[in-house]
């Protein structure tokens, strides 16, 4: 994490200063960075768990196409349950990485959000970004 700190500072701050802003605004934002992490992790494995539940009632119709396909029986559940896992994944993946990207930026380079407009597309209005 030391590399979230650049020496620009020192110059501001002076090094016995700035190595205690450093310390201690690192050890915040491991917590802040921490707290993310297991929120998301257990989002995910909420959504897994909920999904795997609703995967029980669906219909197993499509089978028939992994079949003709030369996919063999007992493996077509394996095939949904790892689709619809992997589809979760990726989205909280990114999710969370943007997140992370947002806390340290907000902590460590006094980071804001800002709306740009869209002007290629009417999907969405607006992007949020981080400055």
């Amino acid at each position: 994490m030391n590399c979230l700190f650049f020496t620009s500072q020192k110059a501001i701050f002076g090094p016995t200063l700035f190595r205690r802003i450093v310390i201690l605004n690192k050890s915040l934002l491991e917590q802040r960075c921490t707290q993310i992490i297991r929120q998301h992790r257990e989002q995910l494995a909420s959504k897994i768990k909920e999904r795997r539940s609703e995967m029980e009632l669906d219909t197993t119709d499509h089978y028939l196409i992994y079949r003709v396909l030369g996919i063999e029986e007992e493996e077509s559940p394996k095939i949904d349950i790892y689709q619809n896992i992997g589809r979760f994944v990726y989205k909280y993946a990114e999710t969370l990485l943007e997140n992370l990207t947002k806390a340290i930026l907000f902590e460590t380079k006094g980071g804001k959000r800002i709306h740009i407009p869209n002007i290629i597309s009417q999907n969405p209005g607006s992007i949020l970004s981080c400055v």
